[in-house]
């Protein structure tokens, strides 16, 4: 893929959504739920054979390895998350021995991801 093509494709450029604030992060739009009897499955455990647990709703309070394919792939992991209840939006790690510009990162794609 050739330069001129690649900053078109969207997927790299990432700036579908609405953004805010000083780093243009993706706005994640609150959405009314109702809180009462909640059950969450770790997206590590999501099957796309599951049937079982599709009343509870998708975490990701796993390392981060496992759900980087939410990020890089999500048409993917759609089709077998919008089965369940609900999903969260991912919380990438932010450790404090992070050099800033990766804990910018962490919260770009968490909210990417959300927006998504």
């Amino acid at each position: 893929m050739n330069s001129k093509i690649f900053r078109k494709n969207e997927l790299f450029l990432r700036n579908g959504f609405e953004t805010d604030g000083v780093w243009g992060f993706p706005v994640v739009k609150r959405q009314k739920f109702d809180f009462e009897n909640v059950e969450l499955i770790a997206c590590s455990d999501v099957s796309s054979h599951d049937v079982s647990n599709l009343d509870k709703g998708i975490h990701h309070f796993v390392d981060d390895y496992r759900f980087e394919v939410l990020y890089n792939r999500p048409d993917n992991c759609i089709e077998k998350y919008k089965r369940y209840r609900f999903v969260l939006t991912p919380d990438y790690s932010l450790y404090a021995e992070m050099n800033l510009w990766r804990q910018i990162e962490s919260i770009g794609k968490s909210r990417w991801v959300g927006a998504y």
